[in-house]
């Protein structure tokens, strides 16, 4: 079982670590960029994997990936910053005086 794909190769009939038959994504990516192609075929793949064990679909998990989790973390994560950012200049005022 190959777990990572030669980038360089045309061909994209790898075998890959999860089930899904290259011959039903024949038309997903097609930039002309093959590791490009490869990663985002990848990722679709494992998106339908992810879809199928939680037992919703593409489109669903898409959703919730997109539209909902990444925002929140990325909200998460900048206010977490801020919050890092505050506490530092606490501490310099605090080291300065």
């Amino acid at each position: 079982m190959v777990l990572i794909a030669p980038l360089y190769s045309q061909n994209h009939s790898v075998q890959l670590p999860f089930n899904f038959n290259m011959d039903q994504a024949a038309d997903m990516a097609n930039s002309g960029i093959t590791w490009i192609d490869t990663i985002f075929d990848w990722a679709v793949m494992a998106l339908v994997e992810l879809a199928k064990f939680f037992g919703i679909t593409y489109e669903e998990i898409n959703v919730w990936l997109f539209f909902i989790a990444w925002p929140l973390f990325t909200v998460a994560l900048i206010a977490w910053a801020v919050s890092l950012w505050r506490q530092n200049s606490q501490l310099r005022r605090q080291v300065n005086a």
